[in-house]
């Protein structure tokens, strides 16, 4: 059985039971938080040296509000990839996954419905507001630019 570090092969797709990675396109992805404007650039340079996504995007099964990776994201976009590695989850209806705030001095009240609420709008959150809490660990991956072009 192959580890989830090593998933992925050349179709993008693979199953192992705990998640599904898949490639689906872009434009799909909804925003709930804004991104830091130097983390994007050095993130983008980092991929363009790599040649490849090194980590998928965690986004909510129905509506494609991402939960993890909004600058890998923006990086897709920059690049004007077509398609990006995501694992889909079942964001409200899953109790394992939980959200929080990054601030200890400024608890995240808002629930999972307004997380998808926020992504669904045309607003963002600052920066670095939520933290979402998986029952996986968010595996590296290798899926070359060109097969994301």
């Amino acid at each position: 059985m192959l580890t989830k570090a090593y998933c992925i092969e050349f179709c993008g797709k693979c199953m192992d039971g705990e998640y599904n990675i898949e490639t689906i396109r872009v434009d799909f992805l909804k925003t709930h938080e804004e991104i830091k404007s130097k983390k994007v650039v050095k993130l983008f340079e980092m991929t363009q040296k790599w040649g490849a996504q090194r980590k998928p995007v965690i986004i909510d099964s129905s509506t494609g509000v991402i939960l993890d990776g909004h600058h890998r994201y923006a990086v897709a976009v920059q690049l004007n990839l077509e398609k990006i590695a995501v694992i889909r989850v079942d964001y409200i209806d899953d109790d394992k996954i939980k959200v929080e705030s990054r601030n200890q001095n400024k608890p995240f009240s808002n629930s999972k419905s307004e997380v998808i609420k926020m992504g669904l709008s045309e607003q963002n959150y600052p920066a670095k507001t939520t933290k979402h809490i998986f029952d996986f660990e968010v595996p590296d991956i290798w899926i070359n630019l060109e097969e994301l072009s």
